[in-house]
């Protein structure tokens, strides 16, 4: 009887418990959200999807070329891995500017900055070059051969998907293509948001430091009058939405350096620096304040 009775306890109690690890593994299931990374990125309204990325150095152009990326999670960066040294490159740095150390510089500044942009120098080489997604996956091109005169289109709708890794994970840490550096206020038209948006950064050859005058001018195929004009910032970014998705021409002028028309797309990243262009002290001053008069003895 005892021994019945005891069966019988044994079997509610082992019954209790595995209706309460039941209940444990459903409460611990409804608690995880699967979500689309869009939807849960802390920066979803910076989420960017180029068609293509134009990089224009003074002495080699390279165009790449971007897949429609099925996630959705947006392009983070575009790397560069030094195929000799294995060290991976972004397009610029960060440093101490040393016109910002002026107390009277950052008076009159829009923000209380004291780093500045400065484009990297690649010495001539072999280079891997990375396209980064917000998930970790990205997409590797091998072997682009970084050389003076050279102008290549690199294709990556072709190559593979490669699936988020450890490294591409530390790769996400660093400084995306559009971080802001200090605050950044755009100078923006009445035009609304676009899908068709162009960023980019403009860099002065000799100093290596951003361009925050350069003036962007887009036009239109086979049209000379300019439908957008903006500026850069004082970190040398700039931004425009595009009205549609045709290809246009940009126009990016500045003083001291040899003005650029460049042929893009309208849905891309553009980083340029442009070639320095000297100009005499007198021209300076007549461009700033107008020409002198002559004094007739």
């Amino acid at each position: 009887m005892k021994l019945n009775h005891l069966r019988a306890l044994y079997s509610s109690l082992a019954t209790v418990m595995f209706v309460v690890v039941v209940l444990c593994n459903l409460t611990v299931t409804a608690q995880i959200k699967v979500v689309a990374w869009n939807e849960s990125a802390p920066d979803k309204n910076l989420v960017w999807h180029p068609e293509a990325i134009y990089i224009v150095w003074p002495e080699m152009k390279l165009d790449f070329m971007l897949p429609e990326e099925k996630d959705r999670s947006g392009v983070a960066n575009l790397l560069f891995r030094n195929r000799k040294s294995g060290e991976i490159l972004l397009l610029d740095s960060v440093g101490i500017s040393p016109r910002y150390k002026s107390k009277m510089w950052i008076d009159r500044a829009v923000t209380n900055i004291k780093d500045a942009r400065y484009y990297t120098h690649f010495e001539p080489g072999s280079y891997d070059a990375i396209l980064l997604y917000n998930n970790g996956k990205h997409i590797c091109y091998y072997d682009i051969t970084f050389d003076k005169g050279i102008h290549k289109v690199i294709d990556l709708v072709k190559q593979p998907t490669q699936l988020a890794n450890v490294e591409s994970r530390n790769w996400l840490t660093l400084r995306k293509f559009n971080t802001i550096i200090g605050r950044r206020t755009l100078n923006k038209d009445n035009t609304p948001a676009s899908e068709n948006k162009i960023l980019g950064y403009v860099f002065y050859q000799k100093d290596g430091e951003v361009s925050s005058m350069a003036t962007i001018a887009s036009f239109q195929e086979n049209d000379n009058d300019k439908s957008k004009i903006t500026k850069c910032l004082y970190d040398g970014y700039f931004e425009l939405d595009m009205d549609d998705d045709s290809d246009l021409t940009l126009e990016i002028s500045d003083l001291g350096s040899k003005t650029k028309r460049i042929h893009i797309s309208s849905n891309s990243g553009f980083f340029i620096v442009l070639e320095t262009n000297p100009i005499l002290e007198e021209e300076l001053r007549d461009i700033k304040t107008g020409p002198m008069k002559k004094i007739k003895k």
